[in-house]
């Protein structure tokens, strides 16, 4: 049972503040609604206040920046490259989309390749504090729209998913090799003989 303590209602911003009255000691739940009645619970510890707090992420086209791109790939866990060379890649990315909230970019996904028949979906990673709130969703959804109105009839459209992400990337429309016509797919992580 929810007692209602206090409600504020701001643009885009809707947050009710209730206390849980069950006889549980130290634990609290901060409840997102995202576009709906979908909820996603991240349990916490120390309290016994609920919010409820509805946000909707501002994707943006063209605008991640190095320092940004540089902490998404920290927290993703994946080798990093040299600043410089991130620096002469982002801007030859076919383009990029990020998600910010308050002002701090939490996703990113970039669409590299030729622009017209052949395209390959990079990077796709969200902050962890910010997962499992529909984020990598709606960066996939805004890159398929960018598909839709640049890619040529038969343009291949590629990824590498990561392990045990297929499915995600499945109902996309992508399929996991391989397949009858496809073999597996081949990748090769390029390895200088002197580092920069």
């Amino acid at each position: 049972m929810l007692q209602v303590l206090h409600s504020l209602a701001q643009p885009n911003v809707v947050i009710v503040i209730c206390r849980l009255c069950v006889p549980l000691s130290s634990f609290s739940f901060t409840i997102y609604l995202d576009q709906g009645s979908n909820l996603q619970i991240r349990l916490l510890t120390q309290y016994l206040d609920v919010v409820y707090q509805k946000t909707k992420p501002l994707i943006k086209e063209n605008v991640l920046q190095v320092e940004d791109y540089q902490r998404l790939i920290r927290e993703a866990g994946w080798e990093m490259q040299p600043q410089s060379a991130i620096a002469a890649a982002l801007p030859r990315s076919i383009v990029t989309f990020s998600t910010h909230i308050d002002g701090q970019t939490v996703g990113m996904v970039r669409l590299v390749g030729d622009g017209h028949i052949v395209f390959y979906v990079q990077d796709l990673v969200v902050a962890k504090t910010y997962r499992r709130r529909g984020i990598a969703t709606a960066l996939m959804k805004t890159v398929m729209i960018y598909l839709e109105k640049h890619a040529s009839h038969h343009s291949f459209i590629g990824l590498m998913s990561a392990a045990s992400l297929e499915a995600f990337y499945q109902q996309f429309g992508f399929m996991q090799g391989p397949t009858v016509g496809y073999g597996a797919g081949m990748t090769q992580v390029w390895q200088k003989a002197t580092k920069e």
